[in-house]
């Protein structure tokens, strides 16, 4: 039998252009710049699209006297223009005007130069000039600049999102009175972030919020914003974060009941809050998607907080907690199966839960892409196994400082709760869908994977946990008690074999 072989000679240009420029989105921007450029025309020209530099971020820079290769490419290769969303120094920026005095950024609508203290006003004038389409700014303003004039430049622009630091005692009230005068030419402003060390006057920030009827969300870090702001205003806001010692739970209370719309919240770092303010979001917010909360000093959150939040807050997708001691499986288990939409999970810290908790996750939350749990002693390496094999579409796990992961099972309750969990986890194996009278399994795509701090957590634990693991391309331990050995790399290899980054 004769077979008739096409020759069509196929290669990865004859590839549609947009499918191109997906494959080399997954490059890094110095990669494009050294590498891709110079492979032929075609990729050259592929290059310069758009959507590959939608972001660059560049804050460092190790030599003293001339911009660095890659800023200069990106100057030489008119790619400034492109570029969407730029985090730079300022030192950086100079750089790049003084290697290039008539570069244009036409595509940037958001700057981040908070990377570092400004020492003059003179680069808001050349950000406004050179950035035409600007829209949404970072800076951390310092002694050295003078906001009057700072403020004045940048009523040129309008700008929707607005995010500013200012940590100068002495010019605090002058401060406050010129950003009063420079909000006021500011009607579309949505987004505004204030972060000071010290207080503002609480009726200029009412008369902030009241003037800006457009803004939807609202940062304000000061460890001076108290309950009293949000006593009288009713609010448009969609996302808040407060960052104050005098915010509590009457606060909680008037901001939740004339907010009702809330998707985000934020209190982490109010030690005053406690279980009555966090019930009140429960109350009020039945459209929250994202909460975080907690302090290191916290020791006033406990189940009575939780149990609220899952029971009144069915839409929530994201949860970070901080220092909560006194967290145990009756909240978590109600809230993973309240709040079936989770797609990130962090207790950092205390937590009292074990791994039935887990295994409500695992059942209940099958959207969850990112967890860390840290200082969760009671928590097993069967519970971190089930969730691993049950999330098939978690991406991240941070399983740090727990010292129970590398625990035997001598104790009895331990073999109880292994027994129970290994029955599960080969019962959900064994569940096959049917395909064209073929059977498939689905596996964990889990790409990261930290045990860093979890003492005593041997070889065969490590082992234990990956097996379900075949995307896996990060791994960390970090227990130099233990002896990574040749047996140990080739074993993981074989069980992952697009690992590419380990830390045993």
């Amino acid at each position: 039998m004769s077979v008739i072989i096409n020759s069509y000679n196929m290669t990865i240009n004859k590839l549609p252009p947009e499918v191109l420029v997906k494959i080399l989105s997954f490059l890094t921007q110095k990669d494009l710049l050294f590498v891709i450029r110079n492979v032929c025309h075609i990729w050259r020209d592929l290059t310069t699209s758009m959507c590959l530099w939608n972001y660059v971020e560049y804050i460092y820079e190790y030599r003293k006297d001339k911009l660095n290769r890659f800023y200069r490419s990106l100057a030489k290769h008119k790619l400034v223009n492109h570029i969407v969303n730029l985090k730079i120094t300022e030192e950086l920026f100079w750089k790049l005007l003084k290697y290039d005095k008539h570069v244009k950024f036409a595509s940037l609508k958001s700057i981040d130069i908070s990377a570092d203290l400004l020492r003059s006003g003179k680069i808001f004038a050349e950000i406004c000039n050179r950035c035409p389409c600007l829209e949404s700014i970072k800076i951390w303003a310092v002694v050295g600049v003078d906001v009057k004039n700072m403020f004045k430049v940048l009523s040129k622009k309008k700008f929707i999102d607005f995010d500013v630091g200012y940590y100068n005692e002495d010019k605090q009230q002058d401060f406050d009175k010129h950003f009063l005068s420079f909000l006021a030419t500011q009607p579309n402003i949505q987004q505004l972030s204030l972060r000071t060390l010290h207080s503002h006057d609480e009726h200029d920030l009412a008369r902030i919020i009241e003037g800006n009827p457009h803004i939807t969300t609202l940062c304000l870090s000061s460890n001076y914003v108290s309950n009293q702001l949000f006593k009288r205003l009713h609010l448009n806001l969609t996302k808040i974060a407060i960052h104050s010692n005098l915010f509590d739970d009457q606060g909680l209370e008037w901001l939740t009941s004339r907010s009702n719309q809330l998707v985000s919240i934020n209190v982490k770092d109010c030690e005053t809050i406690t279980d009555r303010g966090i019930s009140f979001i429960g109350q009020n917010c039945p459209s929250l998607e994202n909460l975080t909360f907690g302090n290191h000093m916290q020791t006033k959150i406990g189940n009575d907080g939780m149990l609220s939040v899952a029971q009144g807050c069915p839409k929530l997708k994201t949860l970070h907690t901080h220092f909560i001691w006194n967290i145990n499986d009756d909240s978590v288990v109600l809230l993973a199966k309240s709040c079936t939409f989770l797609q990130k999970v962090s207790f950092e810290k205390g937590a009292k839960f074990t791994d039935a908790s887990l295994m409500a996750i695992g059942d209940n939350c099958p959207l969850l892409k990112f967890a860390r749990f840290k200082e969760c002693d009671e928590l097993t390496k069967d519970g971190v196994l089930y969730l691993i094999a049950s999330c098939i579409y978690m991406e991240t796990l941070e399983i740090t400082c727990c010292r129970g992961i590398g625990l035997d099972q001598s104790n009895a309750n331990l073999r109880n709760t292994s027994s129970t969990i290994t029955g599960r986890l080969n019962c959900a194996e064994n569940i096959q869908i049917e395909t064209s009278g073929a059977s498939t399994k689905k596996h964990s795509h889990l790409k990261r994977l930290n045990l860093f701090g979890c003492l005593n957590t041997s070889n065969e634990t490590l082992l234990y946990l990956v097996k379900h693991c075949p995307d896996l391309r990060y791994l960390s331990r970090t227990d130099t008690s233990i002896q990574c050995n040749e047996q140990l790399m080739s074993e993981l290899l074989r069980m992952c074999s697009l690992l590419d980054t380990t830390y045993l």
